[in-house]
């Protein structure tokens, strides 16, 4: 598996135009994290993938290369599929950000919600931090793919099967000790969604999988922190198994 010699002429542009910075500036190449990526793909049998390069703006360096792992496509509707993503620039202009995550599109804008199982940000400075995050980029893309391979679709076919009724999931979210705005808010589209009102028809069946998503949806669309919505995904899944457990030992 290669990129293009299309994708590659456009990283070439990128790379050659000019760069003014001081000595503690270190180009990193987005060629060499793609090989480690595209070894990575191999290893782990990832053979119908899609590679993106898009353009942060017109005038500067900054780039993103995306891998759509299709080989993955998860157990259900709705577009959730594994992705690996590559933020660079050959000027310092962004910092270089790794990360394999699982992604969601939320909107036809093309915004998406992730929950990622590797990342890494790496700022462009000489020095032993940049060479020990460039050596951490492979064996954590090796890791994230291996858990995506053996554990992530069972956590989903299990997630499907614990079927819930209407009032278990809205005691649940109740546990989860929302704000006032925030619970009235899911539980609104819960309602709305499980009783095919509106939504997504992908999340109206009555199980904790479409609970899972409807909950991340609403807080991550009115959540202001970046950190929030790059890692509330899991500690949710976790909170919300353990709320419902709680619901049903008081029922």
């Amino acid at each position: 598996m290669t990129l293009s010699e299309a994708q590659l002429n456009r990283l070439s542009i990128l790379r050659g135009r000019r760069s003014n910075r001081t000595d503690k500036y270190q180009r990193i190449l987005s060629e060499d994290i793609i090989e480690q990526v595209l070894r990575q793909l191999d290893s782990n049998g990832f053979t119908n993938v899609t590679t993106t390069i898009k353009m942060r703006n017109g005038l500067g360096t900054a780039h993103c290369i995306e891998f759509t792992l299709h080989d993955a496509r998860m157990p259900v509707d709705g577009g959730i599929l594994p992705k690996i993503i590559v933020f660079n620039s050959y000027n310092g202009e962004c910092k270089c950000t790794v990360g394999v995550g699982i992604f969601r599109f939320v909107c036809s804008n093309g915004l998406m919600l992730g929950d990622n199982y590797f990342s890494v940000t790496i700022r462009h400075l000489v020095g032993d931090t940049l060479r020990r995050k460039l050596n951490s980029i492979e064996p954590g893309v090796a890791a994230a793919l291996a858990e995506i391979n053996t554990g992530l679709l069972s956590k989903v076919e299990q997630l499907r099967n614990e079927r819930l009724t209407m009032e278990e999931a809205e005691d649940t979210v109740e546990q989860l000790g929302l704000s006032t705005r925030m619970y009235e808010d899911v539980v609104h589209y819960l309602r709305r969604t499980w009783s095919g009102v509106s939504g997504r028809p992908e999340d109206a069946d009555h199980n904790m999988w479409t609970l899972f998503n409807i909950v991340n949806e609403v807080q991550r669309k009115r959540s202001r922190s970046e950190f929030a919505r790059a890692q509330f995904n899991r500690e949710l899944l976790t909170k919300l198994t353990d709320c419902l457990t709680t619901v049903r030992s008081a029922a």
